[in-house]
């Protein structure tokens, strides 16, 4: 059974990236009931989790919310954080589509939280990227530059420009 979930899963990612949304939601529904019938839990969210960012992009996002509702209580509860935050961020995605961005830009701060302590800078910068565009879309301008430095700032792997912008914000910063 679970050499069947292994492969529906990969058959998901595979239609994701050729942006075949509603065939890798199948697939990853699949997965996520072969993996659940295997008592293969943490794999099982993981797939719910893959089937909410596919729904996310289909602009399903009621459907999106509910597949990944409660994941990231099973991931907290096998002591894999990097995956709890992962969960509360497509939690937060599907609140952000349905225009709930109070609760977002909270589960995405807790999210942050989380990768900030597992050092997931990658993953933090994401986040923060998330909420500056909540706040830039919402107008307000003032917290979505300070989110949009630290998340330039926290960026491990910046761009040229970025680097280049970084250094402005150090100078400007020590004035």
């Amino acid at each position: 059974m679970e050499n069947i979930a292994n492969t529906l899963n990969e058959k998901g990612i595979a239609a994701f990236q050729e942006s075949n949304y509603d065939e890798a939601a199948k697939l990853f529904q699949q997965a996520a009931d072969a993996h659940t019938k295997a008592e293969n839990y943490l794999d099982a969210a993981e797939a719910l989790n893959n089937l909410s960012v596919v729904l996310v992009k289909a602009k399903r996002a009621e459907e999106a919310l509910n597949a990944v509702e409660g994941t990231e209580k099973i991931f907290e509860e096998a002591g894999d954080f990097k995956r709890k935050a992962m969960a509360l961020g497509n939690k937060a995605a599907a609140l952000q589509e349905l225009g709930k961005t109070d609760e977002a830009i909270s589960l995405y701060n807790e999210s942050i939280d989380i990768f900030h302590d597992l050092g997931e800078d990658d993953l933090k910068t994401a986040s923060l990227q998330a909420i500056s565009e909540i706040k830039l879309r919402k107008g307000q301008m003032t917290g979505t530059a300070l989110d949009a430095i630290d998340a330039l700032i926290s960026n491990p792997n910046p761009t040229l420009l970025q680097k280049i912008l970084k250094f402005f914000f150090r100078r400007f910063a020590k004035l």
